[in-house]
């Protein structure tokens, strides 16, 4: 990286950046690159992107006077994978870990388990 490549550090950016909030937006831009970047290597596949969202705001209140201010960080980046459970429900909607209509021995109803032990007992 030559030095045209390098950041100026008396640019208007970098100068509102040390100066907005004594510092404290820059500080938590650059927690939240290291969140991203961390989230990245954790979590993240190969092409998987993160991203840090800045909104700057102006607002004119006088002639020669501009507020600024900043929308809160938008952060987006990759998560953990969570653990997920397979549950069957009714009609009412409940849930539950096995089917509802399903006895103690997995037979739907008195009949097919009847049949099981009809074929069990012929030896088929």
């Amino acid at each position: 990286m030559n030095e045209k490549d390098q950041p100026n550090p008396h640019s208007a950016f970098m100068r509102f950046m040390a100066a907005h909030q004594n510092g404290a937006l820059a500080l938590d831009v650059s927690e939240k690159m290291q969140e991203c970047t961390k989230a990245l290597v954790e979590n993240g596949k190969k092409g998987g992107k993160a991203k840090v969202t800045i909104e700057i705001v102006f607002e004119k209140i006088g002639p020669e006077q501009i507020l600024i201010g900043h929308e809160p960080l938008k952060v987006k980046k990759p998560v953990p994978k969570r653990d997920a459970s397979m549950f069957f429900t009714n009609e009412e909607g409940e849930l539950a870990r096995k089917p509802f209509n399903q006895d103690e021995f997995g037979f739907a109803d008195e009949q097919d388990a009847e049949q099981v032990k009809r074929i069990e007992a012929s030896g088929s």
